[in-house]
Parts: C-alpha cells; structure tokens; sequence
C-alpha cells in the first residue's frame, strides 16, 4: 500500500527493455532551480557578512546574531 501511495507522486515517462524510467516529482527537485535572490541568510552567511562590515568579534558566539541584510 505504502509503494503505491509514493508511486502515485511518480509519471512513467518511458519503458525501455528491463529499464523503467521514472520523472521526478517537483518537490523533489534540487535547490539548483531556485534562481531568484534569496533574502534569508543562513548563519555562516550572516557571519561573513558581519565580518566584511567589521561588526565582528572573533569568539564571539554564533547564536543570537544580529539581523543582517545581505549585500545587493
């Protein structure tokens, strides 16, 4: 039952000669696609982003960051 319900999310594209090829789901697509800018930084993002303005301290700790926008 299992099977079915994750082979429904699944169109058979071709069927070559012991070879079943499958599309990939669009939730499944990898992060490649997105083109458009990103304006949520992730925390190693938010860290040299401080440290190119200067407003970071070196041992500081990396929990509690301070907002920051990313660069245009």
């Amino acid at each position: 039952m299992e099977v079915e319900k994750r082979a429904a999310q699944f169109t058979v594209t071709a069927h070559f000669p012991g070879k079943l090829i499958m599309s990939q789901h669009r939730s499944l697509k990898g992060a490649s696609t997105i083109t458009a800018k990103r304006n949520v930084l992730k925390r190693f993002e938010r860290v040299e982003v401080l440290k190119k303005r200067g407003q970071w301290k070196e041992g500081t700790k990396v929990l509690g960051l301070p907002k920051t926008k990313p660069d245009a």
